[in-house]
Formats: structure tokens, C-alpha cells, sequence
């Protein structure tokens, strides 16, 4: 992994070469269908994708040896001894310097103990962020459990008070939503008992109550989790037993709201009106009966789950939440879809009613994220709307920035195609810090935007608050990132080509804390690096997926799209 690990190696601004163009802008005939989407985007620290026992990379490597690690321990505090009585600020910056210098396959004790004592000193200078960053980047190199390191790092870190207490809060209360969506429930009590503990300390009020709530929240699931457990017991013994169908499909639908796993148990579940209606989606999604019906017979469908959970109110809460959520999700998948002025206005009512935030919202859920693509060019829009096709996302579709400026923040995230950063160079008006203030404003309010290249690098000038700056050095193919790159690729492995062909049409640094997703093959620098931003990230690779035509990289938007859609994870 070359991610320079929390940014501490500065590098030189490379300039600007060519203006030559290429790819004629390709407008968008018609709004795109919007789909459904798996996961909330994650938008914090780095601490994307579920928490688990051992990160399942295979070519990470094992914990050196317990007598490797010392000898590397005491060597690395004899020469650094001086340091070690100084700032800890400084100390962390110098160690984390020379663990970016330290090749891991050379000398894998030292790597390992240079980045925990990196580590432990940003938590012994009161930098949660960047001691997150350096746990991921070790957990990423090495085979290490990330969950019990992470609370370990929590629970230990000096003075959790104030901002350090929130940031420690947070990051334990992300923990817990990140176990739970891996059914580790184990895991989700240790980490919301910390953040309860930590509460105590240094919230306030409120703070302490959603932390109870938390508390709460992973009680009940504890008890869903368990009866789920011992229904799948029963199944394995007779798989067409009815009430365990039932209580495994309403675990997947209406606790972890992933309709897609929970619908075949609820179908071979007892007859009621959650398996009828159930069983008729399942038909309709199979195409089991006309085409030019299936949008008429679904928005129906919709209209009797919407019903069947108005029903269930008064009677089982969980349940009648869980079933109006589902139904939100139909009507925002068809709306864009329909024809009638009158079925239209329903649909988007619905669309944006189903979760009642009086009550407490359950957990993250599907088919939420709001995508908007900004491309000018044919290839890659019909390559964006394959991709949202094929992992359900709600996808929009804008030209260019000028038709999508004031409306960023409809979205959760911003895909910007190639050459669509040209937009900021097309006067000067454009090219002042202040033009670009709405996406900087998107990204630091929790959005992700992704940015792909323009040729040599032109008109990316705005980025270099980020701490990116870019040259024009072109490559053709990629180099994986040891524990980083299959994480990103995971599920879109069919799509990458066997001979890792990826055309950047220029080059790049960063400056600032980042994840190395894909590194170029001639050493130049990375292919595709994420970072955080204030409340949100930014994606940024040099790659223009529609060139060259005969060789295009048009499999880089899928394969972005899944990571987009499994919460960003890194490790």
C-alpha cells in the first residue's frame, strides 16, 4: 500500500502541460432511471466497510514473530531516543515517516512496530484521526483482528474528553453500525458500552441519550440475532419449516432491511399477507408476467405493502417501520418510471415518507443513496446506467457542473465523468476559489464526490485544496495495493480486465491523508486515491473511462459503483 500514510512526506507541485482535448460532449437525451442502492454511503474517518475478526486479504501478511517485534522495538527506541522524551507530535511524524520509507516485505517487524508506535503516539498527542488512519494502514499490511485493535485504541486513548471524547464517541457508535451490519453482534455491544462509557464522561445531555439509545437498539437485536440463529438451526434440519422461514426472512427484511436475502425465507414462510405480497414482488422482478405490466402491477404492489404497513401500526412498530421503509424504496424505484401525473405525485410522496423520524430510525438501510453523473460523453453515461442497473442504485444523470451546480446537494454522491473538470477552467470567473465553493461545501457536509481525469491534468486546479496535484505522465495499466485494492474491487472482479489495463491520461500526488485504491504501474504515483474531507471524501483517479475508444476503461465506473455501493470500505 503506498497511501502516505497520514500525509507527513510533502510533495512538489507538478505543471500543467498540454490543453489538447479529446471526446466530444455527448448530452444526456433523458433522465435516468433511479434504482435501488445497498448501503448509506459512509462519509467519516476511514473506517469504511464492516468491522471483522481478520481482515480476509490473502496476500496480507502475518504478525511477525513476538521475538522479531521486540528486537524491532528496542531499536527502533534507541535510535529514536531523544524523540521519545519530546513532543509527541513530532515523534509520531518522524516514526510515521520512516515506517513510509520501511518496506514491508524487507523488514516486516520493523513496518509493524514503526506504525503501532506511530500510532500510540498521535493517541498520546491527541490526534484521533490520524491514529484511525495509521491503525487501518497496519490492519491493511498485516493480519491483525481490526475490531479488538480498534476498541483496544479506543479504550486506551489518553484524555477522552471534550473534542477527543466526541471523536471517540462517534468512532465507537460507527463501530456498533458496522458490526451489526456484519452480524457481529458480539462486537456491537463492546463497542455502543463504550460509547455509553465515554458518554458519561464528556457528552452532554444528549450526547449520553443517543448513546442510551444505541444501547438500546443493540439489545433488541441482540434477541433478533439469537432467534434468527436458532431458526436457521431448525432450517438446516427441515429446510421447508414455515415458522422458522419466517423468523429468518423478517431478521434479513425488517431488522437489517436486505429485502433481496429475507424475501425467499419469507415466501417459504407462513401465509400471511407478508408472504403474499412477498411472493408477488418475487414474481414480478422474475418477469413472471408481461413486460409492458410489470410497471402497473408493481406500483400496485408498492400501494399494498405501503397498506400492510399502515396496518401493522399500533401492533408490532418494528415491523410496520420496516415494511413502510421497503415500500419508500418501490416507489422511488418506479417513479421515474411512470406515466400517470397522478401515480407520479404519489410515488414521490411515498418515496420520501418512509422512515417516521419521530421514531427512532432504524438501521441503515437500502436503496438509499441519491447518485448524480456528470458526463458529456455517450459511452460513459450508457456505462454508468449499466452499472446502476446491475447493483440497483438511484441513478440521475447532468451534462456538465453548469447543469448541475445547484442542485448538488440533493445528492449523497457526485460522479464526475472525463473532462467534466473543464467546466472550472472555461473562464475565469470559474477558476476562483469561490466558483468552486458548492462542491467543496457538498464534500464537507458529508457528500462523496468522484472525480475522473481530463487530459494531462487541465483545469484541476481546485483540487489542490485537497492537496492533489497533477502532471501528464500517461499509463496503461494498473498495479494492485496490497490489502487495499481487492477490498475495493470486491464483487466487481468479473469486470477488471485480466491484463489490468487502465488508461490514465496523466499523473498525480497528493499531498494530503489518503487510501491508495490502485497504484500505477511504472511507479509514478497512484492510480486512484480516496481521502477524507471534512465530513465527507473525495475520490480522485487520472483515468478518463471512455479513451482511449478502442481500449477504453469504462469498467473502472462499475467497479467504482460497487465500491460506492458496499459504504466505501478500504480494509
Amino acid at each position: 500500500m503506498r497511501a502516505a500514510a497520514v500525509g507527513m512526506v510533502l510533495v512538489a507541485l507538478l505543471a500543467f502541460a498540454s490543453d489538447r482535448a479529446h471526446g466530444q460532449p455527448n448530452p444526456f437525451q433523458q433522465q435516468q432511471p433511479r434504482r435501488g442502492l445497498d448501503n448509506l454511503l459512509d462519509d467519516t474517518q476511514e473506517i469504511a466497510g464492516p468491522a471483522q475478526a481478520v481482515v480476509p486479504a490473502t496476500n496480507q501478511l502475518d504478525v511477525p514473530a513476538e521475538a522479531a517485534l521486540k528486537d524491532a522495538d528496542k531499536q527502533i527506541k534507541t535510535a529514536y531516543e531523544a524523540d521519545y522524551k519530546g513532543n509527541p507530535k513530532l515523534l509520531a511524524e518522524k516514526l510515521n515517516a520512516a515506517a513510509y520509507e520501511t518496506k514491508e516485505e524487507d523488514d516486516p517487524a520493523s513496518k509493524y512496530v514503526l506504525l503501532l508506535e506511530s500510532q500510540e503516539a498521535f493517541m498520546r498527542a491527541g490526534d484521533v484521526d490520524n491514529a484511525v488512519q495509521l491503525l487501518n494502514f497496519r490492519g491493511g499490511l498485516f493480519k491483525i483482528n481490526m475490531p479488538v485493535e480498534k476498541l483496544k485504541l479506543i479504550k486506551e486513548f489518553p484524555k477522552p474528553i471534550g473534542t477527543i471524547g466526541k471523536k471517540l464517541i462517534d468512532l465507537s457508535l460507527k463501530m456498533t453500525d458496522e458490526a451489526l451490519e456484519a452480524d457481529q453482534v458480539e462486537i456491537a455491544e463492546d463497542a455502543v458500552d463504550l460509547a455509553l462509557a465515554l458518554a458519561r464522561k464528556s457528552a452532554g445531555p444528549g450526547g449520553l441519550k443517543t448513546c442510551a439509545l444505541e444501547r438500546t437498539r443493540v439489545k433488541e437485536r441482540r434477541v433478533a440475532f439469537d432467534e434468527c440463529q436458532t431458526a436457521l438451526a431448525v432450517l438446516a434440519e427441515n429446510p421447508a419449516d414455515q415458522e422458522a422461514n419466517s423468523v429468518v426472512g423478517r431478521y434479513y427484511s425488517i431488522d437489517k432491511h436486505d429485502w433481496e436475502k429475507g424475501q425467499p425465507y419469507l415466501i417459504q414462510g407462513k401465509q400471511d399477507s407478508l408472504q403474499a405480497n412477498a411472493t408477488r414482488e418475487q414474481t414480478l422482478r422474475q418477469n413472471k408476467v408481461p413486460a409492458d405490466n410489470t410497471i402497473e402491477q408493481m406500483f400496485l404492489l408498492a400501494g399494498d405493502w405501503w397498506t400492510l404497513s399502515e396496518g401493522t401500526r399500533g401492533k408490532d412498530e418494528k415491523l410496520a417501520s420496516g415494511i413502510k421503509t421497503h415500500a419508500s424504496d418501490l416507489y422511488a424505484e418506479l417513479q421515474p418510471n411512470l406515466t400517470r401525473p397522478v401515480d407520479k405525485e404519489l410515488a414521490k410522496k411515498r418515496a420520501a415518507g418512509g422512515i417516521n423520524m419521530d421514531e427512532k430510525k432504524p438501521d441503515k438501510g437500502r436503496n438509499k443513496l441519491r447518485i448524480l453523473v456528470i458526463s458529456g460523453n455517450k459511452t460513459e453515461q450508457e456505462a454508468a446506467v449499466r452499472a446502476s442497473q446491475k447493483y440497483k442504485m438511484r441513478l440521475e444523470g447532468k451534462n456538465s457542473f453548469a447543469d448541475a451546480i445547484q442542485s448538488l446537494n440533493e445528492y449523497d454522491v457526485v460522479v464526475c465523468c472525463a473532462n467534466a473538470m473543464d467546466y472550472w477552467g472555461g473562464n475565469e470567473d470559474r477558476k476562483q476559489p469561490a466558483a468552486f465553493k458548492p462542491v467543496d461545501e457538498f464534500i464537507a457536509r458529508g457528500g462523496h464526490c468522484v472525480i475522473f481525469g481530463t487530459w494531462n491534468g487541465r483545469n484541476m486546479e481546485h483540487l489542490t485544496r485537497y492537496g492533489i496535484s497533477t502532471g501528464y505522465q500517461h499509463t496503461s495499466f494498473f498495479k494492485p495495493v496490497k490489502g487495499v485494492t481487492e477490498v475495493f474491487l470486491a464483487g466487481a472482479e468479473d469486470l477488471v480486465p485480466a491484463d489490468k489495463r487502465l488508461q490514465s491520461t496523466g499523473n498525480f500526488k497528493c499531498a494530503s491523508p489518503h487510501t491508495v485504491l490502485l497504484d500505477r504501474d511504472d511507479g509514478r504515483g497512484p492510480a486512484m486515491i480516496t481521502l477524507p474531507y471534512e465530513k465527507g471524501r473525495l475520490t480522485f483517479s487520472q483515468v478518463e473511462p471512455h479513451w482511449p475508444e478502442d481500449k477504453p476503461s469504462l469498467w473502472i465506473i462499475g467497479a467504482t459503483f460497487s465500491w460506492v455501493m458496499r459504504g466505501v470500505p478500504t480494509k
